[in-house]
C-alpha cells in the first residue's frame, strides 16, 4: 500500500463523520446563506431549527470557540464499512470550549479521538463553529500527511525548506482572507453601533460614570481593524522568503539545509521547518499535534517560545503532547478527553492530575453512601418479607408494600447532579436519578435477578476504568554474562547528495571544535565512536537533530553496515530494532490486515493463544486486535510494534524515540515496564521525565567533534548546559 493509498483511507474515515453528523447539512446550508443572502457575513446559527448549538451573543468574543453539543461519530457499515474498521462515537453532545490567549493541553487515551478533533477544526467541519476562526494545523507525521494539509498538488517533499514555508503561507493566507474580512465587517458593525448609541447618550444625562470610556473602546476597535487590514496587505514573495530564512536559522536550519530537498532532512530538521510556520502565518488558533516529537533541547525550547509568542499576539492554542514537563511549562488549561466528552480544568498537567484525583475520592464516596443506603432499603425489604401476612386481606396488603420498596429500590440513585449540585427533578429534566436501577435500559434489565441488577446499576455510578496501559516486557530467555554490544571506533560517511557539508562548512565546523583539539574527518557525520552495552543495563544518546543519533542505532543493530570500524554481538544475540520509519512500513504494506492476521502470519510458529496473550500484555484489547492496521491509532500502532519485537524474544531492544506516539499514562506505563525487564536497552529520547524515570547512563553524540561522550549526572546535567 503507498502512502497516497493509505491517505486516502484516512480521509475516507474523516468523511464519514459528515454522514453521521445530524447538522452538517443544517450548517452547509447556513454557510451559503450568509456568503450570498447578507453582506456582514454573520451565520445565523443556533437556536430552533439549528440544533440550538452556538453562542449567546451578549458573550460572544470574535476570537473565542464556544459550539455546544458536539457529536463525532464514524460511520458504520455502508461503503466505508468503518464498523470492521473501528467506526463509532467519538464525542456525543459535548461542549468545545477555546478562549482566546489559552493554552491548551488535549489530553486522553490513545485513539480515543485527539487528532481526529484537531482535522475536524482545522477543516472547519464542526457545525457551529465560526468561519471568520483561522486555523493553522501542524500535524503529527512531517511527511506525507503534511503535504495533505497543505493542500497542494505537488509534493513537498521535493520541495526545500523555505519552500515549503512559502507553500504553507501561501494556503494558509487564501483560506484566512475571507475569514479576516469577516472579522474586519464585524468590527465596522460594532463601531457603527457605539458611534450610533453615544450620539443618542448625547442628548441624555450619562448616569453610568462606571462604563467603558466609548473615545478609548473607538480607538481600540480602529486599531484592531488596522492590524487586521495589514494581515490583508500581502507581502512580497522576497520579504516573506526572507522572514522565513531568518525563523528558520533561529530553529538551527542553516543555508546548508534550507536548500536541499525536504525529504532529505531528519525527522527533527522537519519538524522543526514545520514548526517555524507557525511564526509566518498569523492564524487565531495553532493546533499543534505532538509537537515535541523527534524535537531534540534546543528545539524544545524554541518550541516553547513559540506558544508563548502566540500566548502574548492573544491567540488561542490546543497542543497534543506526551512531554509532562513541556505541558507543566506551558499549559493554562487542561481538556481531558473521556468516555465522549469533553472536561476542562484549569492549570498544568500536575494541577489536573490533583484535581482528577478528587474527583474520584467524591465519585467514591457517592457510591459508598448509595451502598449503605441500598443495604438499608434492602434490610428493610427483607424484615418485611418476614413478617407473617395479615389475615384479614390475606398478605394482599403486604405484597402492595413490599412492591412499593422494590420501585423504591429501583429509583434510588446518587443524588447528586455530575457538577456536584443537588439533583433535582425539574432542573435534570428527567426523574431518572444517577446509578438507579431504572436508569439501565429496559432491555439489558430483561430476566436478571435482583443481585444482578443492583450489580449493574453499581457498576454504571463507578468511575469507568481506563483502557489497559500495560506494557508487560517477557524477561530473556537466557543470560550470557557479558557485554552484549560493542562497538569499536565507528565512522559514517554522508550518503547522497546535499547531505555532506561542503570544505567550507566543514572547515567552519571544525574551527568551533579546534580550541579542543578534537575535530572529525570531512565528509563524515561521526567517528571514532567506541559504546560498550553490558548485559541488563539501560542506555540513551542525545544529541542535536542531524547530529546521527538514528544512524548509530541502526549501525549498533547491525542493519547499515559503517564505513569504518566494527561492532561485535554476543554469539547468538537477537535485537528487537525499532527504527523511525517502522509504523509507516507496517500501515503501507500490511493496513488491510488487523493485527492478529499480521502477527499470525508473520510468527506461524506461535499459536493464536499466545499472539493474543501478548497483546494483551501491551494493553491491546479484542476490539483493537480485530481492527485492520491503518485504522489503529499512533499509540496503538506502536503498541503492536512492540508486540511485533518482543515475539521474537530479543534480549536486547534498540528504540528510537519509542514514546513519540504514546499518550501520557501510557508512558508512564511504559517507564514501569522497562524497569520491570531485565533486558537490555539502547535508545533515542529527549523525554526528560521518562528517562529520570528509568535512571539511564547518558551519552552525547558532538554534532561539532563527531564523537560519542559520556555524561555524568544524566539528562539533568544536559538540561544544565542549555539553561546556562
Amino acid at each position: 500500500m503507498t502512502a497516497l493509498e493509505a491517505n486516502a483511507i484516512v480521509q475516507e474515515q474523516l468523511t464519514s463523520l459528515d454522514d453521521t453528523d445530524a447538522y452538517a447539512s443544517v450548517w452547509s446550508e447556513a454557510l451559503s446563506e450568509a456568503t450570498t443572502t447578507t453582506t456582514t457575513g454573520h451565520v445565523k446559527w443556533g437556536g430552533r431549527g439549528k440544533g440550538g448549538r452556538g453562542l449567546a451573543r451578549q458573550t460572544f468574543q470574535p476570537k473565542d470557540v464556544v459550539v455546544e453539543n458536539v457529536s463525532l461519530q464514524y460511520l458504520e457499515g455502508g461503503k466505508t464499512n468503518t464498523k470492521k474498521g473501528g467506526g463509532g462515537i467519538i464525542l456525543e453532545n459535548s461542549r468545545l470550549k477555546l478562549l482566546s490567549g489559552h493554552v491548551y493541553a488535549l489530553v486522553g487515551r490513545n485513539g480515543c479521538g485527539k487528532s481526529t478533533l484537531l482535522r475536524r477544526m482545522h477543516a472547519h467541519k464542526i457545525p457551529g463553529l465560526s468561519p471568520h476562526i483561522t486555523t493553522l494545523y501542524l500535524p503529527q507525521h512531517n511527511d506525507e500527511e503534511a503535504l495533505q494539509i497543505a493542500s497542494t498538488q505537488t509534493s513537498i517533499l521535493d520541495q526545500c525548506a523555505i519552500d515549503v514555508m512559502m507553500t504553507y503561507q501561501e494556503t494558509i493566507f487564501q483560506s484566512s482572507e475571507n475569514a479576516i474580512q469577516l472579522q474586519i465587517t464585524e468590527l465596522e458593525d460594532r463601531l457603527e453601533s457605539i458611534q450610533l448609541s453615544s450620539g443618542n447618550s448625547d442628548d441624555n444625562d450619562n448616569d453610568n460614570d462606571d462604563d467603558i470610556d466609548p473615545e478609548q473602546l473607538v480607538e481600540d476597535i480602529c486599531e484592531q481593524i488596522s492590524n487586521l487590514e495589514d494581515r490583508l496587505e500581502k507581502s512580497s514573495k522576497d520579504v516573506l522568503r526572507k522572514q522565513a530564512t531568518e525563523v528558520l536559522e533561529s530553529w538551527g536550519i542553516g543555508d546548508e539545509l534550507q536548500n536541499i530537498p525536504y525529504s532529505q532532512l531528519t525527522s527533527g530538521q522537519r519538524k522543526k521547518v514545520l514548526l517555524a510556520v507557525a511564526y509566518i502565518c498569523q492564524t487565531d488558533v495553532v493546533l499543534l499535534d505532538e509537537p515535541a516529537q523527534d524535537l531534540d533541547i534546543p528545539g524544545l525550547i524554541h518550541l516553547r517560545r513559540l506558544i508563548e509568542m502566540c500566548r502574548e499576539e492573544n491567540r488561542t492554542v490546543v497542543l497534543v503532547s506526551h512531554d509532562v514537563d513541556l505541558v507543566n511549562d506551558v499549559a493554562t488549561d487542561i481538556i481531558y478527553f473521556s468516555n465522549r466528552q469533553l472536561y476542562y480544568f484549569p492549570g498544568n498537567y500536575d494541577n489536573f492530575q490533583i484535581l482528577l484525583e478528587q474527583h474520584g475520592l467524591q465519585a467514591l464516596r457517592e457510591q459508598v453512601a448509595l451502598e449503605k443506603k441500598r443495604e438499608h432499603m434492602l434490610q428493610t425489604l427483607d424484615n418485611m418479607k418476614k413478617q407473617p401476612p395479615s389475615k384479614r386481606d390475606g398478605g394482599r396488603r403486604k405484597a402492595k408494600q413490599i412492591e412499593a420498596r422494590k420501585k423504591k429500590l429501583e429509583r434510588t440513585g446518587i443524588q447528586r447532579d455530575e457538577k456536584g449540585h443537588r439533583w433535582h427533578m425539574q432542573k435534570a429534566g428527567t426523574g431518572i436519578q444517577r446509578g438507579a436501577i431504572n436508569s439501565l435500559d429496559a432491555s439489558t434489565r430483561k430476566g436478571m435477578s435482583s443481585a444482578q441488577l443492583l450489580k449493574q446499576a453499581q457498576q454504571s455510578v463507578q468511575q469507568p476504568p481506563d483502557k489497559a496501559v500495560q506494557f508487560v516486557f517477557r524477561d530473556p530467555p537466557s543470560v550470557w554474562g557479558e557485554a552484549l554490544i560493542t562497538a569499536f571506533d565507528l565512522g559514517y560517511k554522508f550518503q547522497g547528495e546535499g547531505s555532506a557539508d561542503t570544505p567550507e562548512q566543514q572547515e567552519t565546523k571544525n574551527d568551533e571544535a579546534a580550541p579542543l583539539g578534537i575535530i572529525k574527518k570531512p565528509g563524515f557525520m561521526f567517528d571514532s565512536v567506541d559504546l560498550c552495552v553490558e548485559e541488563g543495563s539501560k542506555v540513551c544518546i542525545l544529541g542535536s537533530n542531524g547530529s546521527g543519533k538514528s544512524t548509530l542505532l541502526r549501525l549498533l543493530a547491525k542493519t547499515e553496515p559503517p564505513t569504518e570500524g566494527t561492532v561485535h554481538h554476543a554469539s547468538g544475540l537477537t535485537i528487537g530494532f525499532w527504527d523511525a520509519n517502522m509504523l509507516k512500513r507496517l500501515t503501507q504494506d500490511h493496513g488491510p490486515k488487523t493485527s492478529l492476521e499480521y502477527l499470525q502470519e508473520k510468527y506461524s510458529h506461535k499459536t493464536e493463544q499466545d499472539i493474543r496473550g501478548e497483546l494483551t500484555s501491551f494493553g491491546l484489547g479484542p476490539s483493537q486486535i480485530s481492527r485492520p492496521l491503518h485504522y489503529l491509532s499512533g499509540g496503538e500502532q506502536t503498541r503492536l510494534a512492540l508486540v511485533d519485537l518482543m515475539l521474537q524474544d530479543p534480549p536486547v531492544l534498540i528504540l528510537d524515540n519509542p514514546t513519540c506516539h504514546l499518550d501520557v499514562e501510557s508512558v508512564k506505563a511504559m517507564t514501569y515496564g522497562l524497569q520491570q525487564w531485565k533486558g537490555t536497552v539502547v535508545m533515542v529520547s529527549h523525554d526528560a521525565c521518562f528517562l529520570r524515570s528509568l535512571d539511564v547512563r547518558c551519552f552525547v553524540l558532538m554534532e561539532e567533534e563527531g564523537k560519542l561522550r559520556w555524561l555524568d549526572g544524566g539528562m539533568d546535567t544536559y538540561l544544565k548546559h542549555f539553561r546556562q
